[in-house]
Parts: structure tokens; C-alpha cells; sequence
């Protein structure tokens, strides 16, 4: 599963580039296990920097919160911040057939609809394809169930998981290679 704590900090001094946003920053690592930082910037002051986990275990909230507070103060340095709002969350990561359960009447979307890639948590880019798709298909008046994704990715998130139940440590060096050679697919 991935799961995370996130906070929104407001800075006292300009820091973040709010051009760009951090998606996996792995220099800050908790034990073996598949971790990273995300930091998403809203201006040079004003960031959503969340720790995030890809493990079959859930921690105590202190934890991250220590996590979180070695980020700020190891890559920020002493700049002082406020927590404006937390955010914690966990995200099933399974191979399961979710896309499969739809009733004739009732069609399903997000994380029920086999949207969310089992690999990564992510759903963004395969939420505007599939909602594109959708409306198309309520215009042709066609069965609106989007497609989800092609055998071959859910053959590589199975590959994934694989890694990530059996040998976790290895996770972050798959991330690695993947996000280098990112695609919408990835």
C-alpha cells in the first residue's frame, strides 16, 4: 500500500521554486523500506511536502511527523514554518481487477474503477483520459465504462509489486529507473 502524512507549510522566507514541484526526493531514507519525499510548491513560501511509504505495513503518526521534520530542517534549513493543514492518506497498491466490478447501471471511477496505476498511487493523467472518454461516450450514447489500462502496464505493475512485497528495499531503485524515463504510463 502507499501511505503518507503531508503537511502544508507556510515559510517566514522565500524557498521553493513554484515553477517546479519535487515528485520522489529519496535522500531522506527510513530504514529498508521504499520511501521518499514529495514536495508540491504553491509559491516561493507556501508547499505541500508529504513522506510518503510503499510497504504492506502501516507506522505510528509520529514517525512521519519525525520524517518530516528532519526534511524541513536538513534540505530547508532553519527557515521557521507554520503547518497550515495536514493530509495522511493510504492507497491500496494491488493488481486487483477492479475495473471489473461494474453493474449495468452503475459504473464505477477513481480508485473502484481501476483507475489508480497498482504501481505507483497515481491516477492523475488516467483520470483526464478516462473522463475525456467517458463523455465521448455519453455523446455517441455508448456504454460510458472507460477502458483501463493495457496488459502490458499491468503486467509491469504486477512485476512491481512483486519486487515490493518480496524484497521492498528494491523499490526505490525501480522508481528510480522508471522516473528517469517517465511517461503518462509510468
Amino acid at each position: 500500500m502507499e501511505h503518507f502524512l503531508g503537511w502544508e507549510v507556510e515559510l517566514a522566507d522565500s524557498c521553493f521554486d513554484s515553477s517546479a514541484f519535487i515528485m520522489m526526493d529519496y535522500r531522506l531514507r527510513y530504514q529498508d523500506s521504499t520511501s521518499f519525499t514529495y514536495v508540491l510548491p504553491f509559491s516561493d513560501r507556501h508547499a505541500l511536502i508529504e513522506y510518503t511509504f510503499f510497504t504492506s505495513y502501516l507506522l505510528k503518526e509520529d514517525v512521519y511527523e519525525d520524517l518530516l521534520r528532519q526534511y524541513l530542517h536538513k534540505y530547508l534549513g532553519s527557515i521557521p514554518y507554520q503547518i497550515r493543514r495536514t493530509e495522511q492518506g493510504v492507497i491500496p497498491m494491488t493488481d486487483y481487477a477492479f475495473g471489473n466490478d461494474h453493474k449495468r447501471n452503475l459504473k464505477k471511477i477513481e480508485t473502484a474503477g481501476g483507475w489508480v496505476r497498482p504501481s505507483s498511487g497515481y491516477s492523475f493523467s488516467a483520470s483526464g483520459r478516462y473522463v475525456d472518454q467517458i463523455i465521448k461516450n455519453i455523446v455517441r450514447n455508448r456504454d460510458i465504462a472507460p477502458g483501463v489500462a493495457q496488459n502490458r502496464w499491468r503486467w509491469y505493475d504486477r512485476i512491481f509489486l512483486h519486487i515490493l512485497q518480496h524484497n521492498n528495499v528494491l523499490g526505490q531503485g525501480s522508481l528510480k529507473r522508471c522516473t528517469k524515463t517517465t511517461t503518462s504510463n509510468c
